[in-house]
C-alpha cells in the first residue's frame, strides 16, 4: 500500500554503495536502501498508487536486476470539526501510512501551510487555526513531500470584547475585562493607537486582568491580540 515499509530480500555482489531501489519504471528512485545494511532490506512504497519496480543498483551506477510491484490505495482519513474558531486549538483525528516525517497540516486552499504537526506524534495531532477567518484545508503530506489527501475546514470569526475604564493615571494598574478565545497566548496589551504595545498580560491569568499603563501621557488603546498571526480581534 502507499507509504507502506516493506522488506525486499535480495542477491547480487555487495559491494560498495551497492543499493536496492524502489523508483519508477525506468525512472528516478523514490526511496532506496545500501545492501551493506542487511538482508532483507526495509523500503517505503511511493505515496501514488501504481506500477513501479524494484531495483539491484551496482555500486550506486549500473541497475543489474529489476522486478515489477504495485502500489495499491491505501486507508486515508482526517476527521476533524467542519468549522473551528481564528485561533483556536483542535484535533484532527488521521488515518495514513505514518511514514517518516508524515504530518497532518491546516493550508490555505492551494497555498501554504499555516500550522502542522507529525503523525508520530500521536493520534489525534493538535492543530492551531489561522488568525484569519475565511476556507482552508486540512493535508495529509506523506514524507513531507507529497500531499496524498485534502479535506476542507472553515475557519469562522471570533467574538471578543475589551471591558476597560476610558482613562487612568500614567502608570496605574488597571483592571481589564476581555471577551475572546481564551487561547494559551492570547494576550491583552495596551499600546499607541496603531502602534506596537507598551505592556501586555496573558489572558490565561484570569479574567479580568491586571494590565499596567504606560508612562507617557496620550490616547492609547486596549487590544486583544490572538497568538495565531498576532491578530488584533478588539480594541477599546
Amino acid at each position: 500500500a502507499i507509504g507502506q515499509s516493506f522488506e525486499v530480500e535480495w542477491t547480487g555482489p555487495d559491494d560498495g554503495l551497492d543499493n536496492v531501489q524502489v523508483g519508477e519504471i525506468d525512472g528516478r528512485y523514490i526511496d532506496y536502501t545500501y545492501t551493506e545494511k542487511g538482508n532483507p532490506l526495509t523500503l517505503v512504497a511511493p505515496g501514488t498508487p501504481g506500477l513501479y519496480e524494484l531495483r539491484y543498483a551496482h555500486r550506486d551506477r549500473e541497475i543489474i536486476g529489476t522486478r515489477p510491484i504495485e502500489v495499491v490505495e491505501a486507508e486515508l482519513a482526517l476527521i476533524a470539526p467542519a468549522q473551528v474558531e481564528v485561533g483556536s486549538t483542535f484535533l484532527v483525528e488521521w488515518k495514513g501510512p505514518n511514514a517518516g516525517l508524515d504530518n497532518i497540516q491546516i493550508a490555505e486552499i492551494g497555498g501554504r501551510y499555516r500550522d502542522y504537526s507529525y503523525t508520530d506524534r500521536g493520534n489525534p495531532v493538535e492543530l492551531t487555526a489561522p488568525g484569519e477567518a475565511g476556507p482552508y484545508e486540512l493535508r495529509y503530506s506523506f514524507r513531507d513531500r507529497e500531499v496524498i489527501l485534502t479535506v476542507p475546514i472553515e475557519v469562522t470569526e471570533a467574538q471578543a470584547g475589551i471591558t476597560a475604564p476610558d482613562s487612568a493615571p500614567i502608570g496605574a494598574t488597571v483592571v481589564v475585562g476581555w471577551e475572546g478565545p481564551g487561547n494559551e497566548n492570547d494576550y491583552v496589551a495596551v499600546g499607541l493607537v496603531g502602534e506596537r504595545y507598551n505592556n501586555y498580560t496573558y489572558v490565561r491569568e484570569g479574567n479580568p486582568v491586571d494590565l499596567l499603563m504606560p508612562t507617557t501621557p496620550g490616547t492609547y488603546e486596549i487590544r486583544y491580540h490572538l497568538a495565531a498571526g498576532d491578530v488584533v480581534l478588539a480594541t477599546k
